[in-house]
């Protein structure tokens, strides 16, 4: 993970916001759009969302990696919850 190209507050926290949902469209039939809503404003979406325009390969490449990233945070959960024991 590229830690250093993330952006940080005024002590060096990893800034984040929570996402609140998410929307997906085909634009055009050829690319995807991506729209990320959040809690916060921000200079860069004074909206609370960000859209964002991906190639069917970003799109792939994302969604691989947010899939191993969740399987990864789940094993890591699964093991601190008695529940799952």
């Amino acid at each position: 993970m590229e830690i250093d190209r993330w952006e940080k507050d005024e002590v060096g926290d990893i800034r984040m916001q929570p996402l609140l949902g998410f929307s997906i469209l085909i634009a055009e039939e050829t690319a995807i759009g991506l729209r990320l809503e959040h809690d916060g404003d921000s200079g860069d979406s004074p909206s609370g969302a960000l859209q964002l325009i991906l190639t069917p390969a970003q799109a792939s490449d994302l969604g691989g990696m947010l899939q191993k990233a969740a399987d990864r945070a789940g094993e890591q959960t699964d093991g601190r919850n008695p529940r799952n024991r």
